[in-house]
């Protein structure tokens, strides 16, 4: 039975100013409320490369952290970066996990799935908030969930199997981020293959027995 799903999310954006300007400003701990779904899918037998019918989903408010302030003393070859004390290294984003609980449903999940994680932008997602919102027409810090990411990073799951190394289920209204320039249609989730070494998603399904 599924239990839950973790997520690893990479914010860039900042409290005030801007990440790509060198101008990031951000209060230790600060956050902003995201509205964020996951969705689970079965594999399609007739068309693998869109998903089948939907399985569950989860829909929740979660507190995203702010990535740190610009630290151009620490980070002099990346002036737009701040600097981990964890690890001693400059990132420009903050990776963050966010938990989908699904306990309460008694699902078994087929030994295959497709999942999205879906939420809503200034210009993008099942319903955008707009260019007219407050945060939008912010000529200095913009809206934060505008640089908000799903984190990802090269290699293989250290349990179960990707079945597409180099890709990944994707919605766009962009074709030019297509791995076949919006070819095989956009606006439609639909696998996105051959382009995206490198780029697994990072995300955790728990089982409970």
């Amino acid at each position: 039975m599924l239990k839950k799903v973790t997520v690893v999310m990479s914010n860039w954006a900042c409290e005030t100013g801007q990440w790509s300007t060198g101008t990031c400003v951000s209060t230790p701990g600060s956050t902003f409320i995201q509205p964020i779904q996951l969705k689970i899918y079965a594999v399609s037998g007739a068309d693998p490369t869109v998903p089948g019918g939907l399985l569950a989903k989860r829909t929740k408010k979660f507190k995203i952290k702010f990535r740190p302030s610009t630290d151009a003393t620490n980070c002099p070859g990346s002036p737009t970066a701040w600097y981990s004390t964890g690890d001693k290294r400059c990132h420009n984003g903050l990776a963050q996990k966010i938990t989908f609980k699904f306990g309460s449903l008694n699902l078994k999940l087929p030994k295959k799935v497709v999942y999205g994680v879906v939420y809503n932008t200034s210009g993008y997602g099942p319903h955008p908030y707009g260019y007219s919102t407050a945060c939008a027409t912010d000529p200095v810090t913009g809206c934060p969930y505008d640089a908000l990411n799903v984190g990802a990073a090269a290699g293989v799951p250290n349990r179960g199997h990707d079945l597409y190394p180099d890709g990944v289920f994707l919605d766009s209204a962009t074709g030019s981020v297509h791995c076949d320039n919006g070819m095989g249609g956009t606006g439609t989730f639909r696998l996105d293959d051959g382009c995206r070494t490198g780029y697994n998603p990072l995300v955790r399904f728990v089982a409970k027995k």
